[in-house]
């Protein structure tokens, strides 16, 4: 007779359960492309700032201008024949960004996404409705720096020299529904200088992308 009591009382709780676990289940796999969405935006819009901030710090700390970057020889008719590249400068704030984008990453390793419940409906007339949920979103990232030049024709008798800083920031984004990894990157001009001339044909110094 317990028997029967003790089967009668927990079928019911065994049952609850079960409807429980595949609510959830569902849940989870509604929740999932809203949450990837918008752990994309945020992680993206993290290392936009990363890039932006960490090249303009560098550039402000170092006091370096484009000027102290390039030296130009010109022939007598005021055209440029030759230049020469600091490239121990430029290698310097390339290391100092790539630096400092290490330490921003580790002070923002971690935030936290808010998700309306109405979100499982999705539905858009009930999206926003329902308590917040709370995910915790962990960065890690893996910042990389690199420098280039070129020399370009740029109209009559005119040319264009560029010297930038290459920036990427690979970021892998991990929550408990999903893990993705994103590759931002962003081009930093230190010399973007038109001059009279053909493109030279003599680099006074050595510069390892020649």
């Amino acid at each position: 007779m317990k028997k029967n009591q003790k089967r009668r009382f927990l079928a019911p709780i065994i049952v609850l359960f079960v409807i429980l676990c595949a609510l959830l289940i569902i849940a989870a796999r509604r929740l999932r492309p809203v949450l990837a969405a918008m752990a994309k935006m945020q992680a993206e819009a993290l290392a936009t700032d990363i890039l932006a901030d960490t090249m303009r710090n560098v550039l402000q700390e170092s006091g370096v201008q484009s000027e102290d970057l390039v030296t130009y020889y010109y022939n007598p008719s005021g055209e440029v024949f030759a230049y020469s590249v600091d490239t121990v400068t430029i290698e310097n704030l390339a290391a100092q960004a790539n630096t400092e984008m290490g330490e921003y990453l580790a002070e923002h390793e971690e935030f936290v996404l808010e998700i309306p419940m109405g979100q499982i409906t999705h539905n858009p007339l009930l999206a926003a409705l329902g308590p917040d949920i709370p995910v915790h979103v962990r960065v890690v990232g893996n910042p990389g720096v690199d420098y280039g030049r070129s020399f370009e024709d740029a109209g009559i008798n005119e040319i264009n020299h560029r010297i930038w800083i290459q920036m990427e920031l690979v970021i892998q984004v991990t929550t408990p529904l999903l893990t993705d990894v994103l590759t931002s990157t962003m081009q930093f001009n230190l010399v973007d200088q038109t001059k009279s001339g053909k493109v030279p044909a003599t680099y006074l110094g050595l510069d390892r992308t020649s």
